[in-house]
């Protein structure tokens, strides 16, 4: 399995950010994460989102935020559809807008007024056009149109949340259901196919169309990501922090972590303890 980190440096930015305006096609977006903040608009069209495991039915000006490990991937666009993305170096922020956006625990995602909607298009017009032509904003301007970008979204998500997909509407929605729910813990397909209600063959070919990642793929995301947190708030053993994220064995940890990681857990943890000290 790839890693599926996908890095601001992987982009050209001098100004702490990036951003793009695309109209997008299906196998342009598998699961993902990014390192800094992520922020998109669907400008035109409509699609659906996975965000950490709950699917949601995006309309136009439908706005979202991404921050450190929250994963997600976009699929059924409609054929007009058209997205902004934005991506900010955590540089870039001040702390007071960093702290909030981790203090955030559910899903930052809401749908904004027409008019609203049409407000945020120009503050991201604006920025793709500073990049678009070189211009060399000044950090404190850049990072103000970022922080209202944001501003703009945290009075909004509460007030006009993005519909979730109704659960019993769903096969693969019950099996993120019970997936997240059980995942530190010895999991089959078939166990999971009992749950839902479904003949294992179909859910593990639905699951990968509308995912695009295998169950035991999905299953391994998100133990990867418990043993990461458990890295860095704890002392524990590398090899109790393997089977409290659910891997049976240390070995299949160690290798599961390199491959998705690029590093091993030990050399995770100490890079962090580095960088924290720093």
């Amino acid at each position: 399995m790839k890693p599926l980190l996908f890095p601001l440096k992987n982009y050209p930015t001098p100004n702490s950010y990036y951003i793009s305006k695309d109209k997008l096609d299906e196998p342009w977006y598998n699961m993902h994460f990014h390192d800094s903040i992520e922020i998109t608009l669907l400008i035109k069209g409509t699609c659906h989102q996975i965000i950490n495991g709950t699917e949601y039915f995006m309309p136009t000006y439908t706005y979202t935020i991404m921050w450190r490990q929250d994963y997600h991937r976009f699929y059924d666009f409609s054929k007009d559809n058209l997205l902004y993305n934005l991506m900010i170096s955590p540089s870039l922020l001040p702390e007071s807008i960093l702290k909030k956006l981790e203090a955030t625990p559910s899903d930052k995602i809401c749908t904004l007024p027409k008019e609203v909607g049409k407000t945020v298009v120009s503050i991201l017009d604006t920025l793709a056009q500073s990049q678009a032509f070189n211009h060399s904003y000044m950090p404190r301007l850049a990072a103000s149109l970022c922080v209202n970008l944001i501003d703009i979204f945290f009075y909004h998500y509460k007030t006009h949340p993005t519909s979730k997909i109704v659960p019993h509407e769903s096969i693969i929605q019950n099996a993120l259901i019970y997936i997240n729910s059980h995942y530190t813990e010895p999991l089959s397909l078939q166990n999971i196919a009992s749950y839902v209600n479904c003949n294992a063959a179909h859910l593990s070919e639905t699951f990968h169309k509308k995912m695009n990642l295998t169950i035991k793929q999905y299953i391994t995301i998100l133990r990867i990501k418990r043993a990461k947190k458990l890295l860095v708030t704890t002392t524990a053993p590398i090899s109790s922090i393997a089977y409290e994220s659910g891997f049976s064995s240390l070995a299949s940890f160690n290798r599961n972590f390199l491959e998705q990681e690029n590093l091993s857990p030990t050399s995770y943890r100490k890079n962090l303890i580095i960088k924290n000290t720093l």
